[in-house]
């Protein structure tokens, strides 16, 4: 793997009183991992709450071509699909 990792973290906003005024804070958790493929056109991350587990995110669509040549029976819907459809 020839790029660095990227940290997936989430923000998490409180409030907490300082010297009896209400302040708001931001704390940062880690949450995952994530990187880039080797083409850069899709990128894999690991969630620590659920381990061993990797989920991959395509950055470009596939071509038709693609689909058809698959071996899997899936197809994965284009964005567009997935709207409609909720």
């Amino acid at each position: 793997m020839n790029a660095k990792p990227f940290d997936i973290i989430v923000a998490k906003e409180y409030q907490t009183k300082i010297d009896g005024k209400t302040v708001k804070r931001t704390i940062w958790n880690r949450v995952g991992c994530a990187w880039p493929s080797r083409s850069y056109e899709s990128i894999s991350f690991e969630l620590y709450l659920i381990p061993g587990q990797r989920y991959v995110i395509r950055l470009k669509e596939r071509e038709t071509a693609d689909l058809r040549n698959d071996d899997s029976n899936t197809q994965v819907p284009t964005t567009t699909e997935q709207t409609n459809n909720q």
